[in-house]
Formats: C-alpha cells, sequence, structure tokens
C-alpha cells in the first residue's frame, strides 16, 4: 500500500493519493487491529478485519506514515519534504531528525510554515495542491541532496518534471530546436506540450519523453 501510495504521488494522481490515505486509516481503525500483517472485508463489505501475522509492525507503520503524509510531511526521500495533499489546516510537530526538531503547519491556502531546531530560521513555503517540496537548510538535506535524482513524466498534452533542484530545464523538440526553458523555478513544473517527442534536458542529463 505504501509503494502503491508513493507511486501515485510521484505521478501526480492526487485525488487516487488522497482516497487511498483516507480509506487505509479509516479500514485499518475500523478493524479494531493496528498490529496485523493485512487486512480483508467480506463480500457484502462489512467491518474489515486483520489477517496475516498478528501481531506485526505493518498496519501500525502504514497508519504513522499516512498520518504523517495527512499532515503534511513525507520521509520516503531520506529528507524532510513537505506534501500538500489535503485542504484545509493542519499540522505535525516534534519530528526528530539527528539532534533537531522539526515543526510543519499549514494553513487552507497551501502555506507551509516550518520552523524547529532542525533549520538555520523558520521558513515559509507557498505549495500547489499535490505538489511537494523540501524543506531546505537543515542539517541533512544538504549532506543527501546529490542521491535526489530528477525526475520527468509524461502525460496528457504536457510532461511534469521534478527534483531538479537548481539545474536549469531545457526542452527541445526531437530535431533539437529548444521550445522551452526553465532556470531557478520550483522542484515541479508542469509543461503543456502538444503531442509529440521530446528531449528534455536538466542540467547534463536528458530524458527522451513521448506526449500523447
Amino acid at each position: 500500500m505504501g509503494y502503491t501510495l508513493y507511486g501515485l504521488l510521484d505521478n501526480s494522481k492526487v485525488e487516487k493519493a488522497s482516497n487511498l490515505i483516507d480509506v487505509s486509516i479509516r479500514d485499518i481503525v475500523r478493524s479494531g487491529n493496528w498490529l496485523a500483517e493485512s487486512y480483508e472485508i467480506t463480500d457484502n463489505m462489512e467491518t474489515p478485519y486483520p489477517m496475516g501475522v498478528r501481531p506485526s509492525t505493518f498496519g501500525a507503520a502504514m497508519m504513522i506514515d499516512f498520518v504523517m503524509i495527512k499532515n503534511g510531511f513525507r520521509y520516503d526521500f531520506g529528507t524532510p519534504y513537505i506534501q500538500n495533499l489535503f485542504n484545509g489546516a493542519r499540522s505535525i510537530k516534534g519530528i526528530r531528525y539527528s539532534n533537531g526538531l522539526l515543526n510543519i503547519e499549514t494553513d487552507s491556502e497551501g502555506l507551509f510554515t516550518v520552523s524547529g531546531s532542525y533549520l538555520e530560521a523558520p521558513q515559509e513555503i507557498q505549495t500547489q495542491k499535490g505538489e511537494f517540496l523540501p524543506v531546505e537548510g537543515g542539517l541533512v538535506s544538504s549532506k543527501i541532496e546529490k542521491f535526489i535524482k530528477p525526475q520527468v513524466f509524461n502525460k496528457e498534452g504536457g510532461v511534469i518534471i521534478k527534483n531538479f533542484g537548481k539545474n536549469n530545464v531545457n526542452i527541445y523538440t526531437i530535431t533539437g530546436v529548444k521550445i522551452r526553458s526553465f532556470k531557478n523555478e520550483k522542484s515541479t513544473i508542469d509543461v503543456k506540450l502538444k503531442s509529440g517527442v521530446y528531449i528534455v534536458q536538466i542540467g547534463r542529463s536528458s530524458n527522451k519523453v513521448v506526449v500523447y
């Protein structure tokens, strides 16, 4: 379930990711057992019940993971990220990284306030729904930034480019004509393109994508 959720998030399937989080949290609670390996329902859709190895940390780990993402915090990159997935004000506090603490709060407009001893100074980060952005200026993020690779996804009518950091982004036609260029943008950009084959250049690396 966790891998499915991250796949949905990475491919900007915002509503499906939100639904998966809500359904999973709801049905684990309804089952009455957070410490199960898996959960099942009967044919007539009655209360879910625990299955597999019990006790198991699987159910509890998924609850913790999904509740943190629901409240705006994502940790699967190994460095703190904020994840704007649900509308409404929410917060998560007391996240420990190394010897520091991190607090994340957001309002109903997607403005995140990040504070705590993990950071050199508090930050405000404006996001769009579905967007995930790194918390920069911390004790850990600068050390592992090189391990977070840029991502390029095609979609109907365009491409989505993520995690390109400080690299310039250029988009070329298959014949080598540059048609779009981005610099110092947010870590996620959504580019509308006509159907065809394009080359997306991020720093020194290039990706061929097909837009339908």
